[in-house]
């Protein structure tokens, strides 16, 4: 292809000895060596999607990037490289001042007329005083203007001369806005010393009438709408004031600690205005306010300016020039902020639009200029940099996102799905990239991986992600990609898995799990049947030792009672045939009867003492003592104290038994005959005795009183200390009338006792 036809409209024609050729509004522009292209013999070119022009030359392959913005230099017949003020003449031009000369320039013809050629700038000297600003231009006549002079006076320019401008009931303070309306009215905004603002008609100054103004009340900003509403940004107090046939009609206020700065009108029915860090807007009598993100560091302090064109509103300070879309702002405006996400962002320009320096000189609001023919110029430090909103290059949409290769310990894995790696690698590189022939340089990467990043990971350098140590498992990686201003466009995935070790794979986790279940099942098999063995075996030894027991108390029955009482009986029937014959014999007979029972009495009394307690087959000593004295006691309203000391041990079952009994009886002789009202029952385990001790607080007793060796079939105190004895122990007896008594047993203990902690 020899020629190609730009978004902008303009034509590209590839020649062979003059470089690239580009006609434009009637001009021919030329790109060869001097303008960086490789060879001045170009061969062929292409236009891509993104309005780029590749070109083939001899010396190699170029691109062709058309910017959306034009800057003007003093290379293209400024008379300055850094533009001041702008104001739009009405014959078309541009008037700029040049804060470091005292002249007015007046630029036209070249790019401001879209014109071939460069542009005209015309100096108009001022007389002196010599320094004037301009204030405003007519909107009735071409070369037109309001000063303001070195003496801080209005005047009037036209026709090349400047006279002094001085209304009837002109207040005579500073001039600092100047507004001409539709109907030829010229509005003034004063200094804050008092001036206010109001409108020239006829030759006549009248202040405008406001209840809520003060001594330092002024208006920053004047304007009309399409309906014929002037609209006055008034300061201290900060309102937004509507004024219809010079009368305020409606009143807005602005967001705590802020003021209206800058306004624009968007139709008939809207007005758009800078509200401290936020843009306002109002419509129908409705004040919204709108964050955009990104975009408050640029408007906060007062110096940033806004224009409206092709359905953007664009915005400009000394830390930038962006844009928002304005049916995104619209729908915030309305609550509908969550349907414009993704559109509500400030889209920024730089150099790589063809901005020298991508800010406005000075930081002042009147540094921007919206021309009749649409177009939008703002000053800059770089010089006057010129767009058309509705002609601008189609940006790209989204960068196209690549996942270029996947490294797993320095060897290359195969992308083809699925994408499976080793086990235990020490480290993973996941390249990716991001393609825009367009502004490479604006492209923005972030990368996530699932289950690893808890966000998205910023790309600042090389574009790769590196992982460490990943255990065994699945993951997915996410990469996404969009342009400087834009929102992220669609994700690129990349499932893969890390495959795990032997003894991770589910082969041997299921063995190891039915090993250990199979293991478990063995040995509580095995414990459940020593259990049931040992519980075997207790039944047994306790059978067995009942069976024993019952076989020796059948023998001492049969050795001692049984015999007795026989020999009794064949006595007893003897001195039966002796009672009439011979009474003196049978009375002889009868007392060694009597002799003879009494003894066989002691001898199963003695059996009874032996015969091992029935409590102590199911607890230990202190546990059966305890249940036997609460038992005795149940029925009474006596207080029991049952401590134990030591650790419990496992005695003879003659000492377990003996103990046992002593302490049942002497509770129960507490209770029958003491009248006490608390009962302390104390076992000591020592290391080589045991001791059992029981206390009341009853009346007492008299211990030199004889007492009877059984008293309703329990025994006394002297059967209670004969089968002490028996076991290698002492019972000692302590009470005094009227204070208590005490019984207590120490018994010592056979070495190897058992033991163990209560």
């Amino acid at each position: 292809m020899r020629a190609a036809e730009l978004p902008d409209g303009s034509v590209v024609v590839a020649s062979r000895g003059h470089g690239l050729l580009r006609w434009q509004h009637g001009r021919v522009d030329t790109f060869s060596e001097p303008h960086r292209l490789t060879d001045a013999v170009t061969r062929s070119l292409q236009l891509d999607d993104d309005g780029s022009v590749w070109i083939t030359t001899d010396g190699g392959l170029d691109r062709l990037r058309v910017a959306p913005f034009v800057t003007l230099g003093t290379a293209d017949g400024l008379s300055y490289a850094t533009p001041g003020l702008l104001f739009a003449d009405h014959g078309g031009a541009i008037w700029m001042k040049d804060f470091g000369h005292p002249a007015l320039f007046l630029v036209d013809g070249g790019v401001v007329r879209r014109e071939a050629g460069p542009v005209r700038t015309r100096a108009f000297v001022p007389p002196p005083p010599g320094r004037y600003l301009v204030m405003g231009t007519s909107r009735r006549t071409a070369q037109e203007a309001w000063l303001m002079d070195n003496s801080l006076h209005l005047a009037h320019f036209a026709q090349g001369r400047i006279s002094p401008y001085r209304p009837i009931g002109w207040p005579g303070h500073v001039p600092m806005r100047v507004f001409e309306d539709r109907h030829d009215g010229l509005w003034v905004a004063f200094n804050g010393s008092g001036g206010g603002y109001g409108v020239v008609r006829d030759g006549r100054f009248h202040r405008i009438p406001d209840s809520t103004a003060t001594p330092t009340s002024w208006a920053n900003r004047i304007l009309e709408d399409s309906l014929g509403n002037v609209w006055v940004a008034r300061e201290n107090p900060s309102q937004l004031l509507r004024i219809v046939d010079d009368r305020i009609v409606e009143r807005f206020t602005p967001a705590e600690n802020t003021t209206f700065e800058q306004m624009q009108v968007e139709g008939g029915d809207t007005l758009w205005a800078l509200n401290g860090e936020q843009f306002a807007r109002i419509n129908q009598g409705r004040l919204s306010r709108v964050s955009v993100p990104g975009t408050a560091a640029a408007l906060r302090g007062g110096s940033a300016a806004i224009q409206l064109a092709a359905g953007y509103l664009w915005f400009a300070s000394d830390l930038g020039i962006g844009r928002v879309r304005l049916d995104a702002m619209h729908q915030a405006a309305d609550g509908n902020a969550g349907r414009t996400a993704s559109t509500l962002h400030a889209e920024w320009f730089d150099t790589f639009d063809g901005l020298a320096s991508p800010r406005l000189v000075g930081g002042d609001r009147s540094a921007t200029l919206h021309t009749q023919d649409g177009r939008l110029w703002f000053a800059t430090p770089g010089g006057l940099a010129v767009i058309d909103p509705a002609n601008m290059p189609t940006r790209p949409t989204h960068p196209r996102t690549l996942i270029e290769s996947v490294m797993a310990d320095g060897v290359e894995m195969s992308l083809a799905a699925p994408v499976v790696i080793p086990s235990h690698p020490d480290r993973i590189d996941i390249r990716f990239t991001a393609t825009a022939l367009h502004i490479p340089n604006r492209v923005q990467l972030q990368y996530r991986l699932d289950g690893v990043d808890r966000d998205w990971q910023d790309v600042t350098g090389p574009r790769v992600a590196t992982y460490t140590q990943l255990r065994s498992a699945r993951y997915r990686f996410r990469v996404r990609s969009w342009m400087i201003g834009d929102t992220p466009g669609e994700e690129v995935t990349l499932a893969f898995r890390v495959q795990p070790a032997w003894y991770e794979s589910w082969w041997f986790i299921t063995m190891a799990v039915l090993t250990a279940t199979a293991a478990t099942a063995v040995t509580v098999r095995a414990s459940l049947r020593a259990r049931t063995r040992r519980a075997a075996e207790r039944i047994q030894a306790r059978f067995d030792a009942e069976l024993g027991e019952r076989s020796r108390i059948a023998r001492e029955l049969h050795d001692t009672l049984l015999q007795g009482f026989t020999g009794i009986t064949l006595q007893l029937q003897a001195v039966q045939g002796q009672i009439q014959q011979s009474p003196a014999q049978a009375s002889d007979s009868l007392e060694r009867i009597l002799t003879q029972a009494d003894g066989a009495l002691r001898e199963a009394r003695t059996m009874v003492w032996d015969i091992r307690a029935p409590e102590l087959g199911e607890r230990d000593l202190a546990g059966a003592l305890e249940a036997a004295v609460r038992s005795t006691i149940n029925a009474e309203t006596i207080a029991l104290q049952f401590t134990v000391q030591g650790l419990t041990q496992r005695m003879a079952p003659s000492i377990e038994s003996t103990l046992l009994r002593i302490g049942r009886e002497a509770v129960a002789n507490a209770v029958k005959h003491s009248g006490a009202s608390v009962i302390r029952v104390q076992l000591i385990f020592g290391p080589r005795e045991i001791s059992l001790t029981v206390e009341d607080n009853g009346c007492g007793m008299d211990t030199v009183i004889p007492e009877p060796t059984s008293e309703g079939g329990r025994w006394g105190v002297r059967g209670m200390r004969e089968r002490a004895e028996q076991i290698g122990g002492a019972l000692s007896i302590d009470s005094t009338k009227g204070h208590g008594t005490s019984v207590s047993v120490l018994v010592p203990l056979p070495v190897g006792t058992a033991r163990r902690a209560t």
